[in-house]
């Protein structure tokens, strides 16, 4: 794998950081409203996106402290 260019996409990688943690508060805000009206299978679904966003998110900061 040849090695990657700091300086190349650095305003993409900003842009994706920010689009991880819209969809974890999108996710999360959709899950407690739809457990507020009683819709418990889209509920479960959305917390269940929010908490993959979370997995991507921790993923994605581990890659970056490991790489220095």
């Amino acid at each position: 794998m040849p090695p990657r260019d700091e300086r190349v996409g650095g305003s993409v990688r900003t842009m994706m950081r920010y689009a991880r943690w819209v969809g974890l508060v999108a996710c999360s805000l959709a899950g407690l409203g739809y457990l507020l009206i009683g819709q418990f299978n889209m509920a479960g679904l959305m917390l269940a996106l929010a908490a993959l966003s979370w997995i991507n998110i921790r993923r994605k900061r581990d890659d970056r402290s490991s790489r220095g």
